[in-house]
């Protein structure tokens, strides 16, 4: 799964409320090896793209990243342009984590929303003949 996956809004939106469904314990305990994992990941994306933000903006007296209108202060254009550059790269890494069968899942009959199943589809497993 790419960590830009998991920072798109819509997907951490029908995850959460994936998580609210009425699901059988096997999907829920890898909804929660799922959830643990993605945690991880962003925790370290947010750390990198931290230490990406500290290398390319202006900075206040404590060393901290300067703001303005709630977006960072780059040093020029340039820095803007690589700063997105690395953080686009950042995005594309990939991490792996547990999969919820969707055999499984289908044989349980829950009456699910079809954007589950478009939107999550990189924490199913592809094991439906």
């Amino acid at each position: 799964m790419k960590l830009k996956t998991v920072l798109n809004p819509y997907f951490q939106q029908l995850f959460a409320q994936f998580k609210e469904e009425n699901l059988p314990s096997f999907c829920g305990y890898q909804v929660a090896k799922i959830t643990k994992k993605i945690t991880e990941e962003f925790k370290v994306y947010s750390d990198i793209r931290l230490e990406t933000v500290k290398k390319y903006c202006q900075k206040d007296e404590k060393g901290e990243p300067l703001t303005k209108d709630n977006e960072y202060v780059f040093i020029d254009d340039d820095a803007k342009s690589k700063f997105m550059v690395e953080v686009n790269q950042l995005g594309e890494q990939e991490f792996t984590t547990n999969k919820i069968s969707l055999k499984k899942l289908l044989e349980c009959n829950l009456s699910l929303k079809t954007a589950y199943f478009e939107v999550l589809e990189d924490i199913f497993s592809d094991d439906v003949e």
